[in-house]
């Protein structure tokens, strides 16, 4: 096959390589709903009715996912430079051995890839589903720490209730 790599893992790398298009693209139109959901979890608070419990690990988890959103953000694009060098290395520099590495790789970037983009889609979704811009969370203690304990879960935090 083509760049001297055998044809499953040609094909495998094709569809990864479709796919790191796919989320390139997914990121940039992401990137702009990021900031002003974060700054949002990082103001939530509770109306009506809260446990002590609840206020504090509401208060807790509000600032430790303000700032994984951020994290995952930066992991995602990082890991999607891996792509841009090695195309500009094929494309730009003529050196198609780094991108026939890039190409190898890609399946094992894959997967972790997919799933920290999938959360932060999750989370933007969510959020704008349940509390469109502009609209107050108005939600008891219970529940608002039920969505954050899933938000942490789903971007991997362990302090998770």
């Amino acid at each position: 096959m083509g760049l001297g790599i055998s044809k499953a893992d040609f094909e495998e790398a094709m569809f990864c390589w479709k796919g790191f298009i796919y989320y390139k693209w997914s990121l940039n139109r992401l990137i702009p709903q990021v900031r002003p959901v974060a700054e949002e979890i990082g103001r939530v608070a509770a109306r009506g009715e809260a446990t002590r419990d609840e206020e504090q690990y509401i208060e807790a988890a509000r600032n430790r996912l303000k700032h994984a959103l951020g994290r995952g953000c930066a992991t995602v694009h990082t890991t999607l430079q891996i792509y841009d060098h090695a195309y500009a290395e094929l494309t730009k520099n003529g050196q198609p051995t780094v991108f026939r590495d890039f190409l190898l790789r890609a399946p094992s970037l894959f997967h972790d890839l997919g799933e920290r983009l999938g959360s932060i889609q999750h989370i933007i979704s969510f959020w704008r589903y349940r509390f469109p811009a502009g609209v107050r969370v108005n939600m008891s203690g219970e529940e608002l720490s039920d969505i954050l304990a899933d938000f942490e879960v789903s971007l991997g935090n362990d302090k998770a209730a």
